[in-house]
């Protein structure tokens, strides 16, 4: 049978009221720091366990949200998941994790009782996810819902820097190594590789994947380099594909940096300890998570707010990879 409040105060003599501010961390009542320690002791080891359900009747929140991110396979969004976990965890909320990526037959994030969501990418993909009205949401990543409380990362000027970045170090034949599913999207990598092509006068060659797996990425780009002399400089569609280019580079012999050098996106960590290290545009991702967090934190506060916006610029890290 489940240790209830009644059950640890008949045990240390104390109100049934006087447990509750403290299991409740209740600072707004005088109680005697010893007491509370004898009460949480107590607790602790008769194995008292909060009903959540009971707590969420009374304060009308449940303290939990939803985090929803297309795949944490990517380490990018593993990366993005973990720094907003943190966040929710330290202001005392327990996540719920939704994978957007696969949303067919998934269980939405609101059939649980979720105070709000925050949701990365949730523009990237057709997801089927629809929110009940009222329900906080904030989006963020390159990809939002405008619609809602959003921290959008400036895509289109990130790749700019990244090609321009290219072109400033002396390549004149530049090729974007991409994925077929965001091709089109005119605010997107390929769109400013192109500009900036055109600008610079730069000969531009796209290397299409058709998905986004490095196996496959790196089959295509080897495919591309059985066909055609190695580009001067390459722009990847993000660090995940970096990995699995820079390995294409070297089974078809091409040396990075000097004959080829190359540019990731997203700024994970790995890319730092790949030999060469790489050169790439990192996302602000913990200022996203922050400044979510705190969108978030102010719809609870006041849902009649008018929508919250933000845009964050990325950051170009010049390693090895483009060093000549």
């Amino acid at each position: 049978m489940a240790v209830t409040l009644r059950d640890i105060a008949r045990s240390l003599g104390l109100s049934h009221a006087t447990v509750s501010f403290v299991l409740n961390d209740r600072r707004d009542v005088a109680i005697p720091e010893v007491t509370r320690e004898r009460v949480r002791r107590a607790a602790e080891e008769m194995g008292y366990r909060p009903n959540r359900a009971a707590r969420a009747l009374v304060k009308g929140r449940t303290q939990m949200l939803a985090l929803c991110v297309p795949s944490l396979v990517n380490p990018y969004y593993a990366q993005v998941f973990n720094i907003l976990h943190s966040h929710c965890t330290e202001h005392g909320f327990e996540t719920i994790y939704c994978e957007t990526g696969h949303a067919k037959g998934v269980v939405r994030p609101y059939e649980w009782s979720v105070d709000g969501v925050i949701t990365v990418d949730d523009g990237l993909i057709e997801t089927g996810l629809s929110w009940p009205k009222g329900l906080p949401v904030v989006s963020i990543g390159a990809y939002v819902d405008e619609s809602k409380d959003h921290v959008r990362f400036d895509l289109y000027d990130a790749a700019r820097a990244a090609v321009e970045h290219l072109a400033d170090i002396g390549c004149k034949r530049i090729a974007h190594l991409a994925v077929l599913a965001l091709l089109d999207d005119p605010r997107g990598r390929y769109a400013a590789f192109r500009r900036v092509a055109q600008e610079r006068g730069i000969t531009g060659e796209l290397v299409l994947s058709p998905d986004a797996r490095r196996s496959t990425i790196r089959k295509t780009l080897v495919a591309y380099l059985e066909q055609s002399e190695p580009p001067d400089g390459l722009f990847c569609y993000n660090d995940w594909s970096t990995v699995a280019a820079i390995r294409a580079l070297a089974d078809a012999g091409v040396e990075v940096p000097k004959t080829t050098a190359v540019v990731g996106f997203d700024g994970l960590d790995v890319t730092q300890y790949l030999v060469p290290s790489v050169t790439t545009i990192a996302q602000p991702i913990e200022e996203m998570a922050g400044l979510a967090f705190e969108m978030l934190q102010a719809r609870l506060s006041n849902p009649e707010a008018p929508t919250q916006r933000c845009m964050l610029p990325g950051a170009l890290k010049i390693r090895e990879s483009t060093t000549r």
